[in-house]
């Protein structure tokens, strides 16, 4: 069986998509030629024909794996340099660009004499350019800062230093971990472009304690932990209202963003818009919070006189230190 084709040359830069399986094309009709006269079209397209024409189709319609599997069909029946170069801008258009560079040296070397070498050649050297751009992360800025300052941060697992962090890290999809001894721990996934930086300000909860274990294990009295418990209510209180206030910033900054949307990407607005409800979320609580540390301060304050001191053992003996910490 024997094909006659068709070669334009590629662009000098990158082969556009009009320049590939139409314009590489196959041209089956000397096959068609050799048909006898009384054979119908339909008789007349071979195997090789029909999985070509196929993988055509698909490449018109963007769908390249599809017609690198044609081709390489078309191939296997007849192993035609023209179906080599098509499957190597197919692989091209997919970004596969070692498959792509290897098909275009297949194509050279199953035709030494192409017309188009010199062209080709140079989108082999284009290519290889891309291959290397490509392997290079793109790095882009991660900004972290939290309340409070000093917090571990960690990206997909691993500790990439401490609030406030100024860093970068590669361009996709990660996890976010914000530790601080004593407070809850955030955990979030984030995507990083260039486009869209991720800078993000974490307001890290103080984790709740038990004010009667507390006080038993310290050994203070119930009037001092009582001005304890108050003192650490207002404080969460005064948190809850700075939290407040953020999050009227955060609103403010939205309604400058909906009369100007210009100011602001859409995911920057959707991100902006996720940390006021945080702030404001965390204000409920810690204002919350703090109340009910001042009224469980005041009910100890009123609740009656310290207790008499524990009379020491008759004997000299003294109790054994707890072997550890359990968690």
């Amino acid at each position: 069986m024997h094909f006659r084709r068709r070669l334009r040359p590629l662009c000098a830069r990158r082969p556009g998509l009009a320049s590939v399986a139409l314009t590489v094309a196959w041209v089956l009709a000397g096959a068609g030629s050799a048909a006898r006269a009384d054979e119908t079209p339909a008789a007349a397209e071979t195997p090789a024909k029909a999985a070509y024409r196929q993988g055509v189709e698909h490449f018109k319609q963007k769908q390249f794996a599809d017609a690198i599997r044609e081709f390489n069909k078309a191939y296997r029946l007849d192993p035609n340099p023209v179906l080599v170069f098509n499957m190597a801008r197919a692989f091209e258009e997919l970004k596969q660009y070692d498959s792509a560079i290897e098909y275009y040296r297949k194509y050279l070397e199953m035709l030494p004499g192409a017309p188009d070498r010199k062209t080709v050649e140079e989108s082999i050297r284009t290519l290889e350019i891309l291959q290397k751009q490509a392997a290079t992360p793109v790095l882009v800025p991660l900004n972290v800062t939290s309340k409070p300052d000093g917090a571990r941060v960690l990206v997909d697992g691993r500790e990439v230093g401490t609030t406030p962090l100024k860093t970068t890290i590669p361009a996709g999809h990660h996890y976010l971990a914000v530790e601080a001894d004593g407070h809850e721990r955030h955990a979030s996934e984030f995507d990083a472009t260039p486009e869209a930086p991720f800078e993000r300000e974490i307001l890290l909860l103080p984790r709740p304690a038990s004010a009667s274990a507390g006080a038993a294990e310290s050994g203070l009295s119930r009037r001092t932990w009582a001005f304890i418990t108050m003192g650490a209510g207002g404080a969460v209180g005064a948190l809850g209202g700075v939290s407040g206030l953020l999050a009227s910033r955060k609103a403010d900054k939205l309604d400058e963003i909906d009369a100007d949307p210009r100011k602001a990407s859409e995911s920057q607005y959707e991100d902006l818009k996720s940390e006021g409800k945080t702030y404001a979320l965390a204000a409920d609580v810690l204002i919350g919070v703090g109340a009910a540390g001042v009224v469980t301060g005041l009910v100890l304050l009123l609740t009656g006189d310290d207790p008499a001191p524990a009379e020491a053992p008759a004997t000299g003996a003294m109790a054994s230190p707890a072997a550890g910490w359990s968690f």
